[in-house]
C-alpha cells in the first residue's frame, strides 16, 4: 500500500490492521454501489424501450 503524503513509506497488502484498511473497504463498497446504481438504471431503460417497441409494432 502506497501513501502519497509519504512516499518512501509502502506498506506490504498482508500487514494492514483494521484501520488501515478502512478506506479501501470504503471505497469498494461505494464502487459496487455505484455500479449496482448504473445496472439498475440500465436495464430499467431497456426494459422501457423494450415495452415501448412491442407497442408499436404491428400484429403478424
Amino acid at each position: 500500500m502506497f501513501n502519497p503524503s509519504h512516499p518512501t513509506e509502502v506498506r506490504h497488502i498482508a500487514y494492514l490492521d483494521g484501520r488501515d484498511a478502512d478506506g479501501n473497504r470504503g471505497a469498494s463498497i461505494g464502487t459496487g454501489l455505484l455500479a449496482a446504481g448504473f445496472l439498475v438504471g440500465t436495464v430499467t431503460v431497456v426494459v422501457r424501450t423494450n415495452r415501448q417497441t412491442r407497442a408499436v409494432e404491428p400484429d403478424s
